[in-house]
C-alpha cells in the first residue's frame, strides 16, 4: 500500500468518526498519526503484550512482521574503564538502535585473542556486587562468561577483579526504528519540503498501521466507541 493509499484509508476511517472534523485534518497531522500508530503497533507486538501473548520470533507471524527491522552482527568497539573493571560500548553507534536482541563479546587474554564469550549474564544493578565478588558468578575468560548491564545508552561489560583479560568488542543483534512514512504536500517544522515515503513494513501490516493510527485519533477525540474499536482490533490480530 502506497503512502497515498494509507492517507486515503485513514480519511475513510476518520470519516466514520467525525465527517466534519476529519476533512480538516492536515496532511502533517495524518502523517503524525500514521507514524505514531506504526510505533505503537511495534512496541505492543514486540514484547508479547498482544492477543497471542507472543513476542518477536516466538511465532511465525511475529517473525514476518518485524524481520525487516532486525539488524544482525553489528560490531561495537569497547572503551576501557580500569577503575570500574569494565568496558563501555556505545549503543548509539548502532544506526537507528531501538531494542537490544542479542549480545556476545570478543575477549582477549595473553596470546588468546578475539575469543567469543557466549555465556553473557544481563545483571541487575542491585545484584552486580554479588556477581562480581562471587568467584562462581564473576566474569571468567576461561569459562567465556561475561557479566554486563545496560546504562545511559551503553552496554557495560565487566572483566574479572584482577583485570586479567580485556573485552575488545561487543557483537549485537538489534531491532532498529522503522523508517517514518511521509507524503508530499506540506513543510516540515524545519522548513524542508515533505516527500513521499512508503511504509517499509510488510504489506499485510499496512491496514493495521492505519487502524492503529485511527485508534489514536479516536482517543484524541475521546470518542465513545473507543473501547469497541480496541476490542475489534484484538480479535482481528
Amino acid at each position: 500500500m502506497s503512502i497515498k493509499e494509507m492517507v486515503y484509508r485513514f480519511r475513510q476511517v476518520a470519516n466514520k468518526v467525525d465527517s466534519k472534523s476529519s476533512q480538516k485534518v492536515p496532511l502533517a497531522t495524518i502523517i503524525m498519526y500514521l507514524n505514531s500508530g506504526m510505533m505503537q503497533l511495534l512496541k505492543r507486538r514486540y514484547g508479547g503484550n498482544n492477543n497471542y501473548r507472543a513476542s518477536l520470533e516466538q511465532i511465525q507471524t511475529r517473525t514476518d512482521e518485524w524481520q525487516k527491522l532486525v539488524i544482525p552482527h553489528v560490531n561495537l568497539a569497547g572503551k576501557e574503564d580500569k577503575k570500574n573493571l569494565c568496558y563501555l560500548f556505545d549503543l548509539l553507534k548502532a544506526k537507528d538502535y531501538f531494542f537490544l536482541m542479542r549480545t556476545i563479546f570478543l575477549a582477549s587474554k595473553g596470546p588468546c585473542s578475539d575469543q567469543r564469550c557466549y555465556i553473557n549474564h544481563l545483571t541487575q544493578t542491585d545484584d552486580l556486587n554479588i556477581n562480581l565478588d562471587n568467584p562462581n558468578l564473576s566474569s571468567s575468560f576461561e569459562w567465556r562468561e561475561i557479566n554486563y548491564r545496560l546504562s545511559t545508552d551503553q552496554i557495560i561489560a565487566y572483566t574479572d577483579s584482577s583485570f586479567s583479560f580485556s573485552i575488545d568488542s561487543a557483537i549485537i543483534d538489534y531491532l532498529r526504528y522503522p523508517v517514518p512514512v511521509d507524503i508530499e504536500g506540506y513543510k516540515h517544522f524545519d522548513g524542508t519540503l515533505s516527500a513521499d515515503v512508503d511504509c517499509e513494513l510488510p504489506r499485510f501490516l499496512h491496514d493495521e498501521v492505519v487502524n492503529e493510527a485511527a485508534l489514536l485519533y479516536k482517543a484524541s477525540l475521546n470518542h465513545p466507541d473507543l473501547q469497541t474499536t480496541q476490542l475489534v482490533q484484538q480479535i482481528e490480530e
